[in-house]
């Protein structure tokens, strides 16, 4: 049995209920099925990596970020996939991806459908005059308590309803003017205006380090969007940004 037919009796059977049609082959070893979901597109493929493994790879058309069979497996048991050697493993392999697919997959492609915000040119414009004016300082937060951030993460779910409301560009600007300034203080660094590409402010030479840069504004602005999203946690952030600092 081909692998085509497999997947077309184990798997597509089920995502086809949630809309999902077989969309073609990428490559050799890939098989990829899509659906509309709003305005977005998502994408499942399957492929065959060093002739005897599965696996499947998760996508959409607004959001770089991809994840594979690892969403609900162990990564040092299954490095490249499930393994199969013949007709049945290759059938029970893919009935192990389909069952992560529906219990995990689809869950985390309606989430990544939700375009981040981004501040583009416009939004930036404002907030470089308000990061060149000396007159404004984050003295409305208390960047000496540890705990900022922490705080400022708070304050930005409730404002944001959990990222359902509209940006408030003012308060985004104002917030990541203050993380900014936390960074400053805390790790050391200086404000400067990047023209390169997009003009926008950056924190710049944080701990010293030349080649360590933040832009504040940029993650203030996707936290907004995203507060439970883990990885877009400002704390986390900070802590990422913190540790290049000490390497």
């Amino acid at each position: 049995m081909s692998i085509l037919r497999a997947i077309k009796k184990i798997v597509e059977p089920q995502i086809s209920e949630l809309h999902f049609k077989y969309a073609g082959k990428t490559d050799s070893i890939s098989w990829m099925f899509s659906r509309k979901y709003g305005d977005v597109e998502q994408y499942i493929t399957f492929e065959k990596i060093h002739n005897e493994y599965m696996r499947f790879i998760l996508k959409t058309s607004v959001n770089l970020k991809t994840i594979d069979h690892r969403i609900g497996m162990d990564l040092e048991q299954y490095p490249f996939g499930i393994k199969f050697t013949n007709e049945d493993s290759l059938l029970q392999a893919l009935e192990v991806l389909s069952d992560i697919i529906m219990n995990k997959g689809i869950e985390w492609l309606n989430f990544m459908s939700i375009p981040d915000i981004v501040p583009k040119q416009e939004e930036y414009n404002p907030f470089i005059k308000y990061v060149s004016d000396p007159t404004n300082n984050s003295s409305k937060w208390d960047l000496t308590n540890d705990q900022f951030i922490e705080e400022l993460e708070k304050d930005i779910i409730n404002r944001s309803n959990n990222g359902v409301e509209k940006p408030d560009w003012h308060y985004i600007m104002e917030s990541a003017k203050a993380i900014g300034d936390f960074i400053n203080l805390k790790l050391g660094g200086r404000w400067i205006i990047d023209d390169s590409g997009i003009a926008k402010p950056l924190v710049s030479q944080i701990g010293g380090r030349p080649t360590v840069s933040a832009n504040p504004f940029f993650a203030v602005s996707r936290y907004w969007g995203r507060p439970y999203h883990e990885t877009y946690s400002l704390v986390r952030w900070f802590n990422l940004i913190k540790k290049r600092t000490c390497n």
